[in-house]
Order: structure tokens, then C-alpha cells, then sequence
């Protein structure tokens, strides 16, 4: 319920960030956009800001405790936020866009994923040495670290890799494409 594509602020900046920002040629388009809204988002730059003694670390571990997290609209009125609020926030911007989006999970921490526009076959196309892709329901999915994007897409991309080549095929690896969570839970 936080990731918010059709709320005025987030859909208005995403078209913003992709007028700004036309892209270099690339893989696809769903590739493209995501690449442009992330550069811009990058630019902001949005600051890691803890959530005051209630973080998505310390509330992955203790069950009772509930975790802070902001709408997108407000983490980008506040110029950051923590790993669930630039999730959040990078996932509406994504979705506004038409692209679809997957929220990732390890321990202690969440970042996110968009479908590329390609098929899973087409995984070879991306193969390359630190950068890691996601394939379910016949999809090839990109990861992508919200806390990092200050560094561009490219070094929020293999950020994200680390953790995938971390934790891939572990029970503490979570993969959950939000369409999929619209269906069962809608608005």
C-alpha cells in the first residue's frame, strides 16, 4: 500500500525524471526508463535517514516491534529516508512509468526489482561479471539497491547484485512482484 504510482506527486515526478532524462539506447525500453528514473532520482540526492528506534532492521528481527515506513510523496518531500521508504519510493516512480516492480527482502533489509521487458530466456544478454538478474513467471527481473542511487543506476544495480548473489535460493531471500500482492490484497 506504499508504493503509489497513481498518487499526483509520484506519477507527475516520474514523468518529470523521463523528460529529463531520455536514456542511452539499451537493452529495452522497460530497461531505458528504469535507467532515466533512477539517474534522476539519484540527482535528488535523497539522504539515509534511520527510522527513529523502529528501523526495518530492527523490526525484521523483533515481531512485535512495527517499522516506519513513508508514502512515497513524503519521502521525496522530505529528501530521503531509509531502505523501505526509498523502496517504496523508487517502486512508485517505476510503476508510474508502466514498468512492474517486485519488492526483494533479506535480512534486515529491502530493496527492489523491475521486470525488464525481456523474457527469461534472454538472460544471457545481461551476463556480466557483479551484475545479477532475477527470473520468475517467465520474466527477467533487474534488482535494484533504493539506498544507493546517488551512485547512478549501474552502481545501484550491482549493489543490489551482492545481496541477490548473497542470498538467492536461501528462505531468507523474498521476492514478491507487487502485481501479484494487488491481486490478493487491492487497495
Amino acid at each position: 500500500c506504499f508504493v503509489t504510482p497513481n498518487e499526483d506527486t509520484v506519477a507527475r515526478e516520474a514523468f518529470r525524471m523521463l523528460k529529463s532524462r531520455p536514456g542511452a539506447p539499451a537493452f529495452s525500453e522497460s530497461f531505458r526508463r528504469a535507467a532515466a528514473i533512477c539517474d534522476a532520482l539519484g540527482a535528488l540526492p535523497l539522504a539515509y535517514v534511520p527510522d527513529p528506534a523502529s528501523s526495518f532492521d530492527a523490526a525484521s528481527e523483533d515481531h512485535a516491534m512495527v517499522d516506519t515506513v513513508r508514502f512515497a510523496r513524503t519521502t521525496l518531500a522530505y529528501g530521503g529516508g531509509d531502505c523501505d521508504d526509498t523502496t517504496a519510493l523508487l517502486a512508485s516512480l517505476l510503476e508510474a512509468a508502466g514498468l512492474r516492480t517486485a519488492i526483494l527482502t533479506t535480512p534486515g533489509h529491502v530493496f527492489l526489482a523491475f521486470d525488464s521487458g525481456e523474457k527469461a530466456e534472454s538472460a544471457w544478454l545481461f551476463a556480466a561479471p557483479g551484475f545479477e538478474t532475477i527470473t520468475s513467471g517467465g520474466r527477467l527481473w533487474i534488482p535494484l539497491e533504493s539506498t544507493g542511487l546517488g551512485q547512478g543506476f549501474t552502481a545501484s544495480w550491482k549493489a543490489a547484485s551482492a545481496l541477490v548473489a548473497r542470498y538467492r535460493g536461501s528462505r531468507d531471500f523474498g521476492f514478491l512482484a507487487l502485481a501479484d500482492a494487488r491481486a490478493s490484497y487491492p487497495a
